[in-house]
This record gives C-alpha cells, structure tokens and sequence, in this order.
C-alpha cells in the first residue's frame, strides 16, 4: 500500500471502499486517559526543545526528565481487546448510526486485531507495548496530517518507540495506570491507525477526501498532544520543525514525502 503499517485484507478494503467516510472521522473519541497522553506528547517535545509557546530551542535542548521505573508493557487480556471494539462501535454510533453499523459489520467479519498484530510485528513492534501503540499512532496521524502516504524504516518507528518511552518513564502519572487502561490506550490508538491506514489507497487519488482525512488526523494526534505542525518525523524519529504558518489542512500537498 506504500502507507505506514499495512494493514490492509481484500475484505477490510472492501468495507472500508463502501463507506469512505470512515476514513474522515476522528475515531478515538475522548479516551479515558488522554490526558495522560497529551502529558507523554508534552513531555517529548520538551526534551526536543519545543516548548508550549512554540519558540524552538533545539539548539540548546532542556534536561532530559528524570526517569522513573514505569513498564510500558501490559499483560494483553483478549476479553479487554473486544471491549475496546465495541467501545470504538459505540462512539461511532453516536456520531454516525450507519457508519456504526458498518463498523460493527467490518469488526464482526475481519479479526483486526490480528492484522494489527502482523504489521507490528513487522516493524519489530508490539501491541502488548503502549509505547510502541502511541509510537505508530503518531507516526500515523502525522503522516495523514500532512499527506505523506509513504512507508517508513523500521529505523523510524524504532526511534519515535524510544522517545515515547523515554516520555512515559518520566510520566507519574502513567506509571499508575493499570494493564487494563494501558491496552485500552494502546488498543484504541492501533484501531483508529489501521481503519484510516486500510483506507489511504482510496483517498490518495481524491484531493477532498485526502483534506477530510488530513482534518481528522489533525484532530486526533492533537487530543493525544502531538501537534503535528511543531514536529518532522524523521529516521531519527520526530524533531523539530521549521517554523511555517499553522496549517488548516486545506495545504496538504498531495503525495509529499518527508523521508
């Protein structure tokens, strides 16, 4: 699919082309510990010099937080992984009740946890790892953001696992988390990762649906605290970025590829 992760089975796709409005939406909703994330996403552009109000100081980057002993790691639970499921149902329910449906339909008919599982695995990464979740969950939403359809190195999605690691070690807050909201912050970002992702090649020829999803990758990456126009995903995993105009969406360049 030359996207991410590939996630993407004749069956999935199939679904997806019958209602492409799926991958316009923001899936993930409120998530029950997003604050935690905006607090990991915060956290790691601190340590790459980025701070709140936006001046770069990169040049002379802040001390790195001091870890703390925090597992990013959680004992996957399958009845947890269903529950997430229909929790994502759900929310789409409430927003769309035919997209819902379909959603439950696509849900009921593919075993997406187990496409989620294979793509990770061939990045050397982990569904059981909430680091490596938010890792590829950012990679993502920053590649859908600013229209780079392309794949990454493997390298790539190691570095940006590390410097969200190293965000969450520092992150009381996150080390109080439970196996069970830890899978349901990983899970829910994988999904909504690889809905969008199974959808790319539909949207890549169309500029309006590529806004649309541009719009509601923005959307997510922002309620976990990743904003996209302040980074550059790299080999070397996110880091600064120029200083340019926020961007609405509406200046995606169709097809650019970063790296």
């Amino acid at each position: 699919m030359g996207v991410s992760l590939k996630f993407a089975t004749a069956l999935l796709v199939s679904l997806l082309v019958q209602s492409p409005a799926i991958a316009q939406m923001d899936w993930v909703g409120p998530m029950t510990n997003g604050a935690i994330a905006g607090q990991v996403a915060e956290n790691a552009m601190d340590n790459m010099g980025i701070p709140k109000d936006g001046r770069d100081t990169s040049a002379s980057p802040r001390p790195q937080s001091r870890p703390i002993s925090v597992k990013t790691t959680y004992k996957l639970d399958k009845r947890r992984s269903q529950t997430t499921l229909n929790t994502i149902v759900e929310n789409v329910r409430s927003k769309n009740p035919a997209e819902g449906a379909r959603i439950a339909n696509l849900f009921a008919s593919v075993d997406i946890m187990a496409m989620i599982d294979q793509a990770l695995s061939e990045k050397n990464l982990s569904r059981s790892n909430t680091a490596h979740a938010m890792a590829v969950y950012w990679m993502n939403m920053w590649q859908y953001a600013n229209g780079d359809f392309s794949d990454k190195p493997i390298e790539a999605y190691s570095a940006v696992a590390s410097q969200v690691s190293r965000s969450m070690s520092s992150n009381p807050d996150f080390a109080q988390l439970s196996d069970q909201q830890k899978q349901e912050m990983a899970e829910t970002m994988l999904v909504q990762a690889a809905l969008m992702g199974a959808s790319v090649d539909e949207v890549r020829g169309n500029p309006k649906l590529q806004r649309q999803m541009a719009v509601a990758a923005r959307t997510s990456a922002e309620r976990t605290g990743l904003d996209v126009d302040r980074v550059v995903l790299t080999a070397q995993g996110f880091a600064p970025a120029k200083p340019r105009k926020r961007s609405d969406a509406s200046d995606v360049v169709v097809g650019e590829e970063r790296l």
